[in-house]
């Protein structure tokens, strides 16, 4: 007899909402950080200017900017699809190893499923993703105003030629970046909840 095809758990109402939340805030951490990535841009250009640095033109600046922008946005992806296939397979109840790990770093002591610990969830993975950012930023801020010999031109050049080395390197720097920002977030959340209730009682 054929063996019937296994059917894909279902999610249980309670964590449906919980679901929602992540993949928002996933969504928003790499949409935002590409916003803020096109924002350092310009910033770094008006420093500059302002700083009286000389400048290749504005349309070759772009032109060697995007390539490299597109470039560090990849962490934030990477960052944006990890959480949500983690926190969907935890709902699932079909979690690996890595996946455990990744939760057991952005998310400490958080069940992904329970309705109650949302708050907490969503807190953490947009401390996670805001902290992220914020280090991209600073990342290509430092690239992009670099004054050495060959300039900005020849930064982006060594950095896409060494892309398995920069890259990689990246990726390492916003994992430990996420991993701090959750647990602030995380953190601040049980802070602010805490003062709540202190003042509620006191009330």
């Amino acid at each position: 007899m054929p063996e019937e095809p296994e059917t894909e758990p279902e999610i249980p109402p309670g964590a449906v909402r919980n679901l929602r939340g992540v993949r928002l805030i996933a969504h928003l951490t790499w949409l935002g950080g590409l916003g803020a990535i096109y924002a350092t841009g310009g910033l770094v250009w008006i420093t500059l200017q302002n700083a009286g640095v000389s400048m290749v033109s504005w349309s070759r600046g772009v032109s060697l900017f995007i390539p490299v922008a597109l470039f560090h946005a990849v962490p934030l992806i990477v960052l944006a699809l990890v959480e949500i296939s983690a926190c969907k397979a935890a709902i699932r109840g079909r979690q690996s190893k890595w996946r455990e790990y990744v939760l057991a770093v952005l998310v400490p002591a958080v069940s992904v499923a329970e309705p109650k610990d949302a708050g907490r969830l969503w807190a953490a993975l947009s401390g996670a993703g805001l902290l992220s950012v914020v280090w991209v930023c600073y990342s290509l801020f430092s690239l992009a105003s670099y004054q050495g010999p060959g300039g900005f031109a020849e930064a982006v050049i060594m950095t896409l030629a060494l892309f398995p080395l920069t890259l990689g390197a990246m990726m390492l720097h916003v994992a430990l970046a996420a991993a701090i920002g959750g647990a602030l977030g995380s953190g601040i959340y049980v802070l602010v909840r805490r003062r709540g209730r202190k003042q509620d009682k006191g009330e």
